[in-house]
């Protein structure tokens, strides 16, 4: 977050206990103190810092802030989250076995392409999955006609949304 010049943390939404979403969570609790987190499920570890934190523990909710809306669901099938910002809604996909025929602008998925999802029906799709992953995934989206970014050993990227709609993507170096 230093290097986008961010310096606090209003929500922190932690969809499921793993390596992948959940190991970062206490570090990042410690250094942002986000205002607001939103846990789908928790272990012993993650009970134990949430004590002193104003949470939730909830499997769907709906919530406002700062002009963002977030949309969140987890099942044992599913795990995603749709935030709409800025005239763009974002569809994240945390648990990549099943997620519903969703729409929307920008679409961020973990290591597969889940069921029921179509990237074409999106302007952006961003693979965050492991470098080793990553460009057999890629493979399968730009197949599928996607335009697609992977974050997975080739560094992060930035999603821009213009009041317009209008999405710039750059790699961050």
């Amino acid at each position: 977050m230093d290097s986008v010049g961010a310096d606090n943390l209003d929500f922190l939404l932690i969809p499921r206990v793993s390596e992948g979403e959940s190991s970062l969570a206490l570090d990042v609790i410690d250094t942002f103190s986000p205002e607001y987190i939103l846990a789908g499920e928790t272990d012993a570890d993650l009970n134990e810092i949430l004590k002193t934190e104003n949470y939730n523990l909830a499997p769907a909710a709906d919530i406002n802030i700062g002009g963002a809306e977030l949309k969140y669901k987890t099942t044992n099938k599913t795990s995603m989250a749709v935030l709409g910002m800025g005239g763009a809604d974002a569809v994240i996909v945390f648990r990549p076995s099943y997620a519903p025929d969703t729409k929307g602008d920008i679409l961020v998925l973990r290591e597969n392409l889940p069921h029921g999802i179509s990237p074409e029906n999106y302007n952006l799709t961003v693979l965050s999955a492991d470098a080793d992953r990553a460009p057999a995934v890629m493979g399968k989206l730009l197949s599928l006609g996607a335009d697609a970014y992977a974050t997975g050993g080739q560094g992060n990227i930035r999603i821009t949304v213009f009041p317009s709609g209008r999405i710039l993507t750059e790699r961050m170096d």
